[in-house]
């Protein structure tokens, strides 16, 4: 797993800040580059755009008018150049050392199927709330058939 890690990340991991806060809580910052963004990430982001683009699934389904209903006809559609350009982020770590906001920007160029040269500004904004508060609902099988299946590992 940490090959594919450093495939991934290469020297964009230098990019990466953490300073902590007297209040036990950090703040984490990452500001990558053009030059710093690795081959492979740039392939992978190509692949998502061109793949998106075939399979159409920029599509909400959601019906509020005041949502986009097809990402399609408001964003140019990159077919190739495709790649980073910026990455730069900023997120909030509490006490218990877990991830409660980050921020971030991405700006992706590439052109479109008739050539033309885009910049695209993806801004982001991730709130997380209630971490580990989760409450399963309790099934009551009373009465239910229930059928005991044998585990299976790797291996077996």
């Amino acid at each position: 797993m940490e090959v594919v890690v450093d495939t991934l990340a290469g020297s964009m991991q230098s990019n990466v800040n953490t300073t902590d806060s007297t209040d036990g809580t950090k703040t984490v910052t990452i500001n990558i580059g053009e030059n710093d963004v690795t081959p492979l990430v740039n392939a992978l982001t190509s692949l998502a755009f061109t793949a998106e683009n075939h399979r159409g699934s920029y599509h909400n389904d959601n019906t509020d008018k005041n949502n986009i209903k097809d990402l399609k006809d408001v964003i140019p559609q990159l077919q190739s150049d495709i790649k980073v350009i910026s990455v730069t982020s900023t997120g909030t770590i509490n006490k218990d050392d877990i991830l409660t906001s980050q921020t971030a920007t991405i700006v992706v160029s590439g052109k479109d199927a008739q050539g033309t040269q885009h910049q695209l500004t993806f801004n982001l904004d991730l709130n997380l709330s209630n971490i580990n508060s989760t409450t399963p609902d309790k099934i009551d099988l009373t009465g239910k058939q229930v059928k005991t299946l044998a585990s299976h590992t790797e291996g077996n």
